[in-house]
């Protein structure tokens, strides 16, 4: 169906089901991409939910779930990212969790974490 031929409202909720489902894309994606996807398909869902929107202001049923999955992931994967750096920087002070990422990265690339870090000119 060409969307020239669609009516207004056939077009707004088009769209809101388009956002809706860039929505769910987002949580999902948050399982496999934690970071960058999800803050991108959730961007996305919240423009094509605004773009929805009626001439009185309206959002469709569609459009207001989109808002609210893709703030979600928005929020959910900055939890995970900032959670994550904390977890490595509480795992860095500690000498038995320190040891052990030694060991794991050693067995896994062939050299210790400290190795890695004074490659990167960090001495921590």
């Amino acid at each position: 169906m060409n969307t020239l031929s669609l009516s207004k409202e056939e077009y707004r909720l088009k769209t809101a089901r388009k956002a809706f489902f860039l929505g769910i894309g987002a949580l999902f994606s948050i399982i496999v991409f934690p970071t960058f996807v999800p803050g991108a398909l959730g961007s996305a869902a919240i423009i094509f939910a605004a773009l929805s929107r009626a001439e009185d202001g309206k959002l469709p049923r569609d459009a207001k779930r989109a808002v609210i999955a893709g703030a979600l992931a928005i929020v959910l994967s900055m939890v995970l990212l900032i959670g994550s750096v904390g977890a490595f920087a509480a795992a860095l002070k500690d000498p038995e969790m320190r040891q052990e990422l030694s060991d794991i990265m050693y067995r896994m690339y062939g050299y210790t974490l400290d190795e890695f870090l004074q490659n990167l000119g960090l001495n921590l």
